[in-house]
């Protein structure tokens, strides 16, 4: 009878989950399907590329036209200057011969109209020239202009290579998913008959229970989750600090400004490694991974030193301020803190069975908030004095880097208490996994999502609070009916005694009824022995919905923590998303800009080119005709 009453809310939970896997797999089958309509655009904006290429190909040919057309201008403008001297040497031979006077006059006229000419030629070569050298300088700044917004266009393509890598990240994410739900489903049935074996040996005579695995399993997996979403929040916090700050500068050092945006290539590792310790820690495969995480922190301590020299390098240089100064020597503490933190992460690392390396650790973390809030309050005082005159743009900024630092401060303050109170268990996890640890522990992975499955996990966790007060219902009711037993049970009790004491005081004659009355307590042995086995069911049965409301309410703990992360990851991405594409269409219309005052200055060029030429075609026309008299007049 037990038994079939334990078993039936386990096949519920089994159904349930099924369900949960089902929506999974929907959801996993919409994002293939939204993985088409982003590789469809990354084609189109492949094609878009090649187009602009073939158009910067047309624009190069004509672009050799006119140098060609320009270089046969200089020929014939060389021939008409060579005929032009001819002419002049001819006009003073004919000048020399002293008896024709006559034609003595009519060569002065002719030869002053000629010099006129060649000196209207020679002003009409040299703004050639000019326009000639204007032209090749406008030619080469458009070149120029064209290479850097090639460069900017391979800029966008390269962002939209990352976005296909990490859209096949996911793909990927949601095969491991899936392995893990598997292994999770072979955990539940391992648990059931855990739970079904406690249950019957439950009924003992004294109930003295032990703490069980599902309340270590609470206990270490709600730890684990804080330490994580702390880890996490640090990573935002510092990302946020260094975007905002290179928002500030204004004409700063460009080394400082690049520094600055690649702070994601720093902190992303930090996070991804304490991911796969954790991975180890609930696998029980070691804690190697240890190293890895200190290399990373490294790594990121050893970037922030190269951008503190420069940051404060900054702040001094600008004014000379006390408020400044003072946060340039806070930002300096801050590295030393870092640095501290650092080598006590190495030594962790290198000897992990030493119990003085986590206090140490605690202690650095410590200094750490203390020295991220004495920062923030300087910068809160340089903020007040920078308000007066700065404009609305320096303001945001520094708003949002006082909320990333208080934000930062307040990450440092619960990573530092969530260590000092968990020092024992945390040693145990780093020492030897989760040996110790009975039965399975919940991983906890943050992994990019869509807005569906954002609405699938609000859903699971309204089920699940839905489940847990069901269970309490039904507690109720058991212990209702177990009170109830009780006094049934004691009722029965006093009314036996009673009509004991009244048999032994009545007369000998009713010995028979007495024999009758022995019979009758036998009876009332076994009604007795029947409640008391009932009560042990009932109370199996409360131990079993106990456990099951713990087991439900860590899954809604962890589906909590899950969708804020998720929703924190959703908020980032699509602002990355928003800025690449505001980029996109910048360099598009900067693209369709350029296209078109080139377009303009060829078309101007040409036509001043063709009224040059015929400039010259009757200049030459004047000069042959010059020519033609004197010969008549000789």
């Amino acid at each position: 009878m037990s038994s079939s009453s334990t078993e039936t809310p386990h096949f519920g939970s089994v159904e349930e989950l099924n369900a949960k896997y089902s929506k999974l797999a929907s959801e996993y089958a919409k994002i293939r399907a939204q993985y088409g309509v982003v590789k469809k655009a990354a084609i189109d904006e492949k094609t878009k590329r090649e187009d602009l290429t073939e158009v910067l190909k047309k624009k190069e040919t004509s672009l050799r036209k006119a140098e060609a057309e320009m270089e046969s201008l200089e020929f014939r403008n060389k021939q008409l200057t060579r005929r032009i001297e001819l002419l002049q040497s001819e006009s003073f031979s004919v000048e020399a011969i002293p008896s024709q006077t006559a034609t003595c006059k009519n060569g002065d006229v002719l030869s002053e109209e000629l010099t006129h000419k060649i000196k209207e030629n020679e002003g009409l070569q040299t703004t050639l020239d000019g326009i000639h050298n204007d032209y090749r300088s406008r030619i080469s700044k458009y070149e120029s202009r064209i290479s850097e917004l090639e460069s900017n266009l391979a800029k966008v393509h390269r962002s939209e290579s990352q976005l296909i890598e990490m859209l096949n990240g996911l793909k990927e994410e949601k095969i491991t998913t899936s392995e893990r739900i598997k292994s999770l489903e072979t955990e539940l049935r391992q648990m059931k008959t855990a739970n079904s074996n406690g249950s019957i040996n439950a009924s003992s005579p004294n109930y003295n229970f032990p703490l069980t695995s599902t309340d270590i399993r609470v206990q270490t997996v709600e730890l684990l989750g804080s330490v994580e979403e702390q880890i996490q929040e640090f990573v935002a916090s510092s990302s946020d600090f260094h975007t905002y700050w290179e928002r500030r500068l204004s004409g700063g050092s460009p080394e400082l400004s690049k520094l600055l945006k690649n702070n994601v290539e720093s902190l992303k590792p930090l996070e991804l490694s304490f991911q796969t310790l954790l991975k180890d820690v609930l696998d029980k495969e070691g804690t190697e991974n240890i190293l890895i995480l200190a290399t990373a922190f490294h790594d990121y301590v050893k970037y922030y030193r190269k951008l503190e020299s420069l940051l404060t390098f900054q702040l001094e240089e600008s004014t000379s301020s006390e408020e400044k100064y003072r946060v340039s020597r806070h930002l300096r503490s801050y590295g030393s803190c870092l640095v501290d933190t650092s080598l006590r992460l190495n030594e962790l690392s290198s000897n992990i069975r030493s119990g003085p390396g986590l206090e140490n650790l605690s202690v650095s973390v410590s200094n750490l908030h203390r020295e991220v809030l004495e920062l923030s309050n300087s910068f809160v005082c340089l903020m007040d004095s920078e308000r007066q005159g700065a404009p609305d743009t320096n303001k945001n900024n520094n708003l949002l880097i006082a909320a990333a630092l208080s934000n930062l401060s307040n990450v440092l303050n619960s990573l530092s208490r969530i260590l000092s109170d968990n020092l024992t268990r945390i040693g145990i996890l780093v020492k030897e996994g989760s040996k110790n640890v009975e039965g399975n522990l919940i991983q906890v992975q943050d992994e990019p999502t869509t807005p569906s499955e954002v609405e699938n996990l609000k859903e699971k966790i309204k089920n699940v609070n839905e489940l847990a007060d069901r269970l309490e219902k039904e507690l109720k009711k058991n212990q209702q009916s177990k009170e109830h037993w009780k006094l049934e049970y004691e009722l029965l009790e006093m009314k036996f005694n009673k009509f004991k004491q009244s048999e032994e005081a009545s007369s000998p004659i009713y010995k028979c009824e007495g024999e009758i009355l022995e019979e009758s307590s036998d009876e009332v042995k076994d009604i007795k022995s029947l409640y008391k086995c009932k009560l042990d069911e009932l109370l199996s049965e409360k131990i079993l919905a106990d456990s099951k409301a713990t087991s439900f309410y860590l899954e809604s703990l962890t589906l909590v923590k899950r969708l804020k992360c998720l929703e924190n990851y959703k908020k980032r991405m699509e602002c990355e998303i928003y800025s690449i594409r505001e980029e996109k269409e910048k360099l598009c219309e900067e693209m369709d800009t350029t296209s078109s005052s080139y377009k303009f200055q060829l078309s101007t060029m040409s036509e001043h080119l063709a009224n040059m030429n015929d400039k010259l075609s009757s200049q030459t026309d004047e000069i042959n005709s010059l020519k033609y008299e004197l010969s008549n007049k000789k």
